[in-house]
């Protein structure tokens, strides 16, 4: 097969890019030809990914020598061209990371909302990383058929550059904490609120300092480079915080450049999501995927095994760490019996459905 896919490709690290790039390692492995049409640096460049303006890409689109054209992109203007293409005669697949749609559905204009849904209900197979997504597009409008809710989690493929890629600082750090709690994410704001819940992790490891807890925290700091303006005032403001509280030394903000979060996940003792907003995050499953305890909000579904916390709550939180702390032996145990399942082979076969369609029409 040939496919082309539509996002996000490190650097920067997240968790959309991440993903893709395991799609693309796994469909070479299986001796199909992927071509990636992503934007941002040069520092992209390598052998079939093509690095423009999304702008561009749209013209180019219709002229694609490929079988299907994968997009994992959040813009509404796309998604409304996507229904277009499939008039054209093109194989498209949609995959929906996170709530961007639900927030489409909700801001568009009327003229919006309706080309939105047109464009949907054209597309091939759309996949949606949790199951509230398959039941919203079926109620829709869209076909039963047409929708297929696989989560973005496939297991890491590891690689000594990954591990040897993180800077020495940040070893050493890890090295040095009798217990390591880690984090990850971008500085962005939800509902005026830290969508990551820094700002609740910095409060945390005050709590436990206070607490006489021997305990460390690695956030690593996503994205960076693209900060809007509001997003580095709040940077500086959770800086500052952590020196007034005089947590330098408890807590490591770890700026990412092009390094996976795996590396780090494997000599954690704990990791936390307090995200305000999620989609399926493959950090919580990678966590549980290594046997590291996890705690999460509960502002949306969350996979078995996971502690979770009511969202934006700081003394729940609290109380779930202090009872994990606790409890840390047998609460270990637990997650080091789960079983996480690697996603890829069930995206293999919408490869090969849409594929066939291909083929008989």
């Amino acid at each position: 097969m040939k496919i082309t896919l539509f996002g996000s490709f490190p650097p920067p690290i997240g968790g959309i890019s991440i993903h893709i790039k395991r799609v693309k390692l796994l469909l070479e492995k299986k001796g199909d030809e992927v071509l990636i049409y992503t934007n941002g640096n040069k520092e992209k460049e390598a052998k079939n990914i093509v690095i423009e303006n999304f702008k561009h890409t749209i013209f180019k689109i219709p002229f694609l020598d490929t079988d299907i054209l994968h997009f994992h992109l959040t813009s509404l203007k796309i998604r409304m061209l996507l229904g277009v293409y499939c008039l054209l005669g093109k194989k498209v697949i949609l995959t929906i990371h996170g709530e961007s749609l639900n927030e489409q559905l909700n801001t568009a204009t009327f003229l919006q909302k309706h080309t939105l849904l047109w464009s949907l209900k054209k597309i091939n197979k759309i996949v949606c990383v949790n199951h509230k997504m398959v039941i919203k597009l079926i109620k829709l409008g869209v076909k039963k058929e047409n929708v297929v809710h696989i989560p973005a989690s496939i297991n890491p493929i590891e690689s000594k550059n990954e591990i040897q890629n993180i800077p020495e600082n940040v070893t050493k750090f890890m090295e040095n904490a009798s217990f390591l709690i880690s984090a990850n994410g971008a500085i962005r704001i939800h509902e005026n609120e830290d969508l990551y819940g820094l700002d609740m992790l910095i409060e945390l490891m005050a709590s436990l300092k206070e607490k006489k807890r021997d305990v460390k925290l690695l956030f690593c700091v996503l994205s960076k480079e693209v900060q809007q303006s509001q997003e580095k005032i709040l940077y500086q403001t959770l800086k500052n915080r952590i020196l007034e509280l005089s947590l330098e030394n408890n807590i490591m903000l770890y700026e990412v450049e092009n390094t996976e979060f795996y590396p780090i996940l494997k000599k954690s003792d704990l990791f936390i999501r307090p995200t305000n907003t999620d989609g399926d995050a493959v950090s919580i499953r990678e966590a549980l995927f290594y046997g590291v305890p996890t705690i999460t909000s509960n502002i949306v579904a969350r996979p078995g095994g996971t502690l979770l916390f009511k969202s934006r709550d700081q003394n729940d939180l609290i109380e779930k760490v202090m009872f994990l702390l606790d409890s840390y032996q047998e609460e270990k145990l637990k997650v080091i019996n789960i079983k996480v399942k690697d996603y890829f082979d069930e995206l293999y076969c919408v490869y090969k459905e849409v594929s066939k369609s291909l083929n008989e029409s």
